[in-house]
């Protein structure tokens, strides 16, 4: 009858002690056909878990597609934002050149001033993905295009993704001293919902009264105050657009 020799000690390869076994005597047994069988059974559960997996990204994909594409973007916001107020006939600008805001020093702003001129106007974030391409596109822009007649006023928006932190002194530093633009730029509004500022109320009552549904949504407005929509699109995919409207006179001719 064979014996088991005892354990021996050696060290490996880190120069640590580890306990290993001799080889009996007797031949190891086979694995016994349970343990292929558990074996088989935990790979199937992973791959069900898997596929299960797949199929709710795949549906979780498809439904944002379909509220993207569908449109449904703007019952989206509606639901998280809230409905804007109904337009105060006594209080509403009646045109473009009625309105005022402020800028990012607090200083007011009248849209009187951009009379004659063409107005391009961005709701920013410091933190979106879109950031970068907008900020460097929109500065060599305005840089090329401001003594043509172009104004960009940018108005920093927290709404999305909360991608415009901070205080005022914060935006201003971030946008006027990371991306130096020299552009105006206004106070942190609301562009959505029950305390939209009036910017934006009229902006959208002006085009398609839809909801802003995202950072970076811009609206051109031409040297007549008449304005459109342009949502999606990069500063520069507009430049056609903006060069159109800084050719024509300040009459009263049709435009956009």
């Amino acid at each position: 009858m064979s014996t088991q020799r005892p354990a021996t000690k050696c060290k490996d390869q880190r120069g640590g002690e580890r306990e290993t076994h001799t080889k009996s005597d007797h031949s190891s047994s086979p694995p016994s056909s349970s343990g292929r069988n558990d074996s088989s059974s935990s790979s199937s559960r992973a791959t069900r878990v898997f596929v299960v997996l797949a199929s709710s990204f795949l549906l979780i994909a498809l439904v944002i597609g379909v509220f993207v594409v569908g449109g449904a973007m703007d019952s989206v916001m509606r639901f998280f934002h809230g409905e804007d107020k109904p337009k105060d006939a006594t209080t509403a600008a009646s045109s473009f050149y009625d309105l005022k805001a402020k800028d990012i020093d607090g200083n007011d702003f009248a849209f009187e001033k951009l009379r004659g001129k063409v107005a391009l106007i961005v709701n920013v974030a410091s933190e979106c993905g879109r950031t970068r391409t907008n900020y460097e596109q929109l500065q060599p822009l305005y840089e090329e295009l401001h003594d043509r007649g172009l104004e960009v006023l940018a108005f920093p928006c927290n709404q999305f993704l909360f991608q415009e932190p901070g205080t005022e002194e914060q935006i201003k530093e971030k946008i006027c001293g990371k991306w130096r633009a020299t552009f105006t730029v206004m106070e942190r509004i609301k562009v959505n919902g029950p305390e939209t500022h009036p910017v934006y109320t009229f902006l959208k009552a002006a085009t398609d009264g839809r909801p802003i549904n995202w950072n970076f949504e811009k609206f051109l407005c031409s040297r007549r105050g008449v304005c459109a929509r342009f949502d999606g699109k990069n500063p520069n995919d507009m430049r056609a657009d903006i060069l159109r409207l800084l050719d024509e006179s300040a009459d009263p001719s049709p435009s956009l």
